[in-house]
C-alpha cells in the first residue's frame, strides 16, 4: 500500500518538474522524485531467504497447506510454521498470499 502511495508521489513530482517553468523548481521536483523512487523498492531489496524457505514458498504459491508442504519435504508440521513465519517477516508479509505476492514481486517466485 504505502510503495503504491510512493509511486504515485514519484509520478506527480515527475510531472510537476515537466510542468513548471522554473528550472531550480524543476530539478528539486526531480531530485525529490529519484529520493521517493529509491525509498518504493528498499524494504524488499536484497531479501534472502535459505534454500529451505524457498522449498517452503514454492509450495506455499502452490497453494499448498502446511500439512502438505511438511509431507512434501519430509520436515514437522512445527519446522513448516517456522519457515513459514520467517518468509512472512523478511517480505513484510502479514498473510501467507501476501507472502507469495511480494516473492513474485521481488523475483523470488515465478
Amino acid at each position: 500500500m504505502w510503495r503504491s502511495c510512493l509511486r504515485d508521489a514519484y509520478a506527480d513530482l515527475r510531472a510537476l518538474a515537466a510542468e513548471t517553468s522554473d528550472p531550480v523548481a524543476g530539478r528539486r521536483a526531480l531530485a525529490v522524485a529519484a529520493r521517493l523512487r529509491g525509498q518504493a523498492s528498499d524494504p524488499l531489496r536484497g531479501v534472502h531467504l535459505t534454500n529451505r524457505e524457498l522449498d517452503v514458498l514454492t509450495l506455499l504459491g502452490s497453494g499448498l497447506p502446511n500439512r502438505q508442504i511438511a509431507a512434501r519435504l519430509c520436515i514437522s508440521l512445527h519446522t513448516v510454521k517456522s519457515h513459514v513465519q520467517n518468509i512472512m517477516l523478511k517480505l513484510h508479509a502479514t498473510t501467507r498470499f501476501e507472502a507469495v505476492v511480494q516473492a513474485r514481486r521481488c523475483g523470488l517466485l515465478p
